[in-house]
């Protein structure tokens, strides 16, 4: 089965649409990752935008001590990292220096890319071609949306990681056959969206108007849980646990307590039969409810 690894979006900004509470304080950061690290979760997602959460991470390996080999950091390229400028590899090293300094590491685990539209661009996949060559990065990697942009990133050849959402809702990996190509070709898999930013576990009046056809899908699921007698949090977790092509299962928590729980639901095997119905009856649920960036919330 997959690994966990540990988003840390919730740690800089106010993060998700079930998400109450807002970001957590650094107490309640460091006391999160303290949990991971005990736990042995050695592999963290951030971002340079994730608002402070690579500072944070970096107070907090500075502070506890810990050796880089054992706190793998990934962090991607901002956004709008690269716009405007003649000097891609110029503005690309600058952007990794910048994580770099803010994580107060040597090197970084992976480097995506956030826009993954960048992949189509020749310079910037030559710039991070040769920033791995000078030793910053150890892997490169892409964040997707879409599949089209991880056939791409396959068809590049230089590609070490792709992250990508994947759910009980979220099949598109499995029905394009993506996530075993991309796997033979010795790529990383990591996904994420496991709660759909938290859609899953909201209650049902809470559900903003433009999901509304998402109620009929959250019902059936219920309802399946209920005859397998299944934990909701253990499906979510390992749904994409199961699948073999999966290395890697990114999720965010708000809390010590809310990680102790995934922490202690991760592993459980789900029956071969739940597996099957769940392919069966949200195999193809629609785009605008498992692409968030399709989301009009008001």
């Amino acid at each position: 089965m997959a690994e966990l690894c540990l988003g840390t979006v919730q740690f800089g900004m106010d993060y998700g649409i079930n998400n109450t509470s807002g970001k957590p304080s650094e107490k309640e950061v460091f006391e999160i990752l303290d949990l991971a690290v005990a736990h042995g979760i050695k592999v963290f997602d951030t971002a340079a935008a994730y608002g402070d959460a690579e500072e944070l991470l970096g107070k907090y390996m500075s502070a506890r001590r810990i050796k880089e080999e054992n706190f793998k950091v990934i962090s991607k390229l901002r956004p709008e990292g690269i716009e405007n400028t003649s000097d891609v590899q110029g503005r690309l090293s600058d952007e990794v220096y910048g994580s770099l300094k803010r994580l107060q590491i040597q090197q970084l685990y992976g480097y995506l890319l956030h826009k993954a539209e960048c992949i189509y661009d020749h310079n910037v996949v030559m710039a991070l071609h040769k920033i791995k060559q000078e030793g910053l990065i150890q892997n490169i990697g892409i964040s997707i949306y879409k599949i089209s942009e991880g056939e791409a990133a396959v068809k590049s050849g230089i590609v070490d990681f792709i992250q990508m959402p994947y759910n009980i809702f979220d099949q598109r990996g499995d029905a394009a056959g993506f996530l075993k190509k991309a796997k033979s070709k010795g790529i990383t898999m990591f996904t994420r969206s496991a709660f759909l930013q938290g859609l899953f576990m909201m209650k049902y009046d809470n559900i903003p108007d433009c999901l509304e056809n998402a109620k009929g899908y959250l019902y059936e699921f219920d309802a399946l849980l209920k005859e397998f007698q299944i934990d909701k949090v253990s499906a979510l977790l390992n749904y994409p646990a199961h699948n073999p092509y999966i290395d890697y299962v990114v999720v965010g928590v708000d809390s010590a307590k809310q990680l102790q729980e995934h922490i202690e639901r991760f592993g459980e095997r789900l029956p071969n039969k739940f597996l099957q119905k769940i392919h069966q009856m949200f195999g193809n649920v629609e785009e605008e409810i498992i692409m968030p960036n399709l989301w009009k919330i008001k």
